[in-house]
């Protein structure tokens, strides 16, 4: 059975999340940290001619953009909802983006054939899932076998390390602080470093390169229980 995206990330969030965090932003640089932004672009290649990208969870298209300019033979641009897909249908017109394809479906149940992509993109959208087995799976099913998994994600560790597998897969409130006077309260779900690694490895996903930055400007809620035993990254 599909879960439900944490079961609490319905399109009233994400609608929320589009228009105060990012701003109504659609250029890649809003509502990302310029640090994270500046080392997802240098990951990934400079030419994608001839590949086929999969954009997942893809909100309102800025990534698929990204791929489609760097040359990309075909862009594949998946979400739930409907809201954000309308959002990147527009900027598909918008910037005649030709080789673009906008699917709504779930990437625990991915609409695609075996080995059929050459790059998968998910950018802050895996922060969502009690269990990532599923998702990582389908993604290591649809991956070419020289095909590269790209993943920017809020990590959420825990201190003590003991305490990671009671703790693992519970909804933790967020506080983003957009300025000095705005701050907006987002969930992701405890996910530690470690729990990708052995996700990866389960899925027989390789790691060339791994990168952490402290988080600016977000905190753990006040109000979660277990505020004192997370970190951010």
């Amino acid at each position: 059975m599909t879960q439900q995206v944490a079961g609490f990330y319905g399109s009233e969030k994400v609608n929320r999340y589009y228009n105060v965090v990012k701003g109504g932003s659609t250029e890649e640089t809003g509502g990302i940290d310029a640090r994270v932004l500046e080392c997802l672009l240098g990951e990934l290649p400079m030419s994608l001619e001839g590949l086929q990208a999969l954009d997942l969870g893809c909100g309102d298209g800025r990534w698929s953009e990204v791929l489609h300019k760097r040359g990309a033979g075909k862009v594949i641009a998946l979400d739930r909802s409907v809201e954000m897909l309308a959002r990147a249908s527009r900027r598909k017109k918008e910037h005649r983006l030709d080789r673009l394809l906008l699917l709504r479906g779930d990437m625990q149940e991915l609409p695609l054939q075996d080995a059929s992509v050459h790059i998968v993109l998910a950018s802050f959208c895996l922060m969502y899932f009690p269990d990532l087995n599923p998702t990582i799976g389908e993604i290591a099913r649809v991956l070419a076998p020289d095909g590269s998994l790209f993943v920017a994600t809020n990590l959420v560790e825990v201190d003590p390390p003991a305490l990671t597998h009671q703790l693992k897969g519970k909804v933790v409130p967020i506080n983003a602080r957009l300025n000095e006077k705005k701050i907006i309260e987002l969930d992701n779900v405890i996910q530690p470093r470690s729990l990708y690694f052995d996700v990866f490895r389960i899925a027989g996903l390789s790691i060339r390169s791994f990168v952490q930055f402290e988080p600016e400007g977000l905190t753990v809620a006040v109000r979660c229980p277990w505020r004192s035993n997370l970190r951010l990254f």
